[in-house]
């Protein structure tokens, strides 16, 4: 028996019985992915430090800048960074912890999930701040010889774009290698900022806090790239325990709280259309919370399911991303997300099972339907609703003054109401047309790494402990055999 092979336990003397310690499963000095990862690390942020270095800066602050005035939208005073900065770190505090932890469901998928989350956010935002400035803002295609300058806004629009590639991570969880998610990340804020400056500077449409940028694009790249990447080959280690569910409602209870400032972020401080979007996003959370209980006790004979709680409650801040802003009056809010919750538990009941069965063998390879968080239950679906909730209140506006001021001028909107309606269903059907075929092409692409031996499983990736056995799992040792490891290999070192 070799050294990898050999087997060890230790034995904990009690006054009752021996109990068996699981020592940790030796992992491979070097895997068929391994050189991947390494070669994608150095090639992605060696791109971004050139271009970094060569595009962008800081805002000198004086008036010989002479380029300060040409990639922001709004020139930041000492007040608005001090403004901006509380709901930056709410935003922050969304995509880092609120979006790592919902995600730590998986009981053996822990380690995976919240690193792979952090992985993609440090990623995320160097590649979103420079990308989304660059196409995004449509600098590229005005001011392409001028360099790009940083603010604190800045990191919002880079988190926007985070929150994005999170949401696609989704639908590939415990599937796709790190690798893998690093380029899908690389070429999906690409065509998230090129959609983007199609919605927002070409077509004018409003969608402030992202149901259709960012929750929609985000769902349906993620399920386009997971349709080719195939359904797993064993699924028996996707499911929860008590412990993974638990850490997972610690997402649900940050992203809840948190959302009001992703929704109201950028909208306007004058004609009170932050404070609306603050109000109608609790609102229809809370009626939310309402819908989703309901319908779980009654789709789940009289028990409540915690995949709905963690998932469904949070339905009603996506659908406010695209109206939360907009004169819906507080019953008008708490109405759209009584009607959110429903539509999420429903797709998680009946809408999911069906499309689960969406497979075909092409080729030797395997396509199909899998969507291991629900995305398309809490950013797809609800996702779509908030576009068509607010076309239906900013259509119903035509023939009153609410979006006017005192000079009868337009505010909100650049174009008659009847038309700012139909350009919001347009941005959906151009996000769909944008999202669906490059995540297509994304999933072609990133088969070509490495796929993963195990799915749903930590050991992959990671030192955990030795044992098939989820309870010895759960008591074995890491740390400190790593730190004995290592001195090992020191002293091995030191006699050669």
């Amino acid at each position: 028996m070799t050294e990898t092979q050999e087997e060890t336990t230790t034995l904990k003397q009690t006054d009752t019985k021996i109990t068996t310690v699981p020592k940790m499963k030796k992992k491979p000095l070097q895997k068929d992915h391994d050189i991947p990862f390494i070669v994608t690390v150095l090639i992605l942020e060696t791109i971004i430090i050139v271009l970094y270095a060569v595009t962008t800066d800081y805002n000198q602050g004086h008036p010989g800048n002479s380029y300060d005035n040409y990639t922001r939208l709004k020139s930041m005073t000492t007040d608005q960074i001090i403004e901006d900065y509380p709901p930056f770190q709410d935003i922050h505090g969304m995509v880092f912890v609120g979006f790592g932890f919902l995600m730590t469901f998986l009981r053996k998928y822990g380690f995976s999930s919240i690193s792979f989350n952090f992985l993609l956010c440090g990623f995320g935002i160097q590649w979103g701040m420079l990308v989304w400035d660059h196409i995004g803002t449509g600098h590229i295609f005005y001011h392409h010889h001028r360099r790009i300058v940083y603010t604190t806004q800045s990191l919002v629009d880079a988190d926007f774009a985070v929150a994005t590639i999170l949401i696609s991570m989704g639908a590939v969880l415990g599937r796709a290698s790190p690798t893998q998610l690093l380029w899908m990340a690389f070429f999906e804020i690409i065509i998230y900022s090129l959609n983007a400056y199609i919605f927002y500077y070409i077509l004018n449409a409003y969608d402030p806090g992202g149901s259709i940028t960012i929750h929609t694009f985000g769902a349906y790249w993620g399920l386009a790239t997971s349709f080719i990447l195939g359904p797993p080959k064993d699924d028996s280690e996707n499911k929860s325990m008590y412990q993974s569910d638990m850490f997972s409602m610690i997402g649900t209870l940050f992203l809840w709280l948190y959302w009001p400032s992703f929704n109201s972020f950028y909208c306007d401080n004058t004609y009170w259309e932050r404070d609306r979007a603050v109000l109608n996003t609790v609102l229809s959370l809370c009626a939310c919370i309402m819908s989703a209980y309901l319908c779980s006790k009654l789709f789940r004979q009289g028990r409540f399911e915690m995949m709905h709680i963690q998932n469904s409650t949070l339905a009603g801040g996506v659908v406010m991303g695209a109206c939360g802003g907009l004169y819906l009056q507080p019953a008008g809010a708490m109405g759209i997300g009584i009607v959110a919750g429903i539509v999420s538990v429903t797709g998680y009941c009946f809408v999911q099972p069906l499309l689960l069965k969406i497979r075909f063998r092409f080729n030797n390879t395997d396509f199909g339907w899998w969507d291991t968080c629900g995305i398309n239950n809490l950013h797809g679906m609800p996702g779509m609703l908030g576009c068509f909730a607010s076309a239906v209140a900013i259509g119903s506006a035509a023939h009153n003054k609410l979006y006017h001021d005192g000079s009868k001028t337009e505010v909100v909107h650049h174009y008659g109401y009847q038309l700012m309606a139909g350009r919001q269903i347009l941005g959906l059907l151009i996000t769909w047309a944008l999202s669906i075929p490059g995540g297509i092409f994304c999933g072609f692409l990133i088969k070509f790494f490495p796929e993963n031996q195990t799915w749903f499983d930590d050991q992959e990736e990671f030192e955990v402990p030795e044992g098939e056995k989820l309870d010895q799992r759960l008591r074995g040792t890491i740390r400190g055999k790593q730190m004995m490891e290592g001195i090992k290999q020191s002293e091995q070192l030191e006699q050669n």
